[in-house]
């Protein structure tokens, strides 16, 4: 149990940018043409390529205890993918220009950027439960903004 929380903590500190499943890695990687969401093992065994679309898919986030992730596309719209089943599902519909997604397994809630589209130079944060209901924007100060993230304690 101690190394698995190790192999997490290490994960979300050190390639924020990849979720950690059990005991695999699950990042973004370019494959015929568009990036897509795949996984390997810490030992570097069992590479597999998870999504299979004519999109792009990447920026995954690890949710409800790394057995759910969440993707984005390229136009910023969300897709919450069951790493047991593969079974994709809009999250977050209603954006179509999230970015930078955050999860707190402590919260259950992830947190995220939604980019204006009328203006370029302005985002404003959002959080929502981690199944992509009760979505409540934080920010409303018309300032740019990127990558929130949970602090380490979750709150």
């Amino acid at each position: 149990m101690i190394n698995r929380l190790l192999f997490a903590l290490v994960c979300m500190i050190f390639f924020p940018s990849m979720a950690c499943a059990g005991e695999a890695i699950i990042y973004s990687s370019v494959k015929d043409g568009y990036w897509q969401i795949c996984s390997i093992g810490p030992d570097g065994n069992g590479e597999q390529q998870l999504t299979f679309s004519a999109f792009d898919k990447r920026d995954p986030v690890g949710i409800d205890h790394g057995r759910e992730i969440i993707v984005r596309d390229n136009n910023g719209g969300l897709y919450s993918i069951d790493l047991d089943t593969k079974n994709e599902e809009n999250f977050l519909k209603q954006f179509r220009n999230a970015q930078g997604l955050s999860y707190s397994p402590i919260l259950k809630k992830v947190v995220f950027v939604s980019l204006s589209l009328s203006q370029p130079e302005m985002s404003e944060i959002w959080i929502s439960d981690s199944q992509g209901n009760d979505a409540r924007q934080l920010t409303q100060d018309r300032q740019f903004k990127y990558q929130p993230i949970f602090s380490p304690e979750g709150d």
